[in-house]
């Protein structure tokens, strides 16, 4: 993680959405790095078994890689969640700000 640095405009505190805003930016990296991954892998795998004796070992690897992918939906739920978040404290942000005098 990066240190979280006190960001102000005005009386308004933007730490917490630069923070979230990053750990929304990392969790997007890492979905997109799993499912470049475990695409990779099964695109291999077919490569290297279909032609062979291998038909059945692949199917069932195929079908382990769906049931996996529970995983990848769990982490667009986590996104999902972070992105909410965000839009929440931006908007509690602009209410803030709203209230200002300059």
């Amino acid at each position: 993680m990066t240190e979280s640095k006190e960001i102000k405009i005005g009386q308004v505190d933007m730490s917490d959405v630069s923070k979230t805003v990053f750990d929304c930016d990392t969790t997007v990296e890492a979905i997109s790095l799993k499912v470049d991954e475990s695409t990779q892998t099964m695109l291999q795998l077919a490569d290297e078994s279909w032609y062979g004796d291998s038909q059945i070992a692949f199917l069932e690897s195929y079908y382990k890689w769906v049931e996996d992918s529970k995983a990848f939906i769990d982490g667009i739920n986590s996104l999902s969640d972070c992105l909410i978040n965000n839009v929440e404290k931006v908007e509690s942000l602009l209410k803030k700000g709203q209230s200002l005098h300059f």
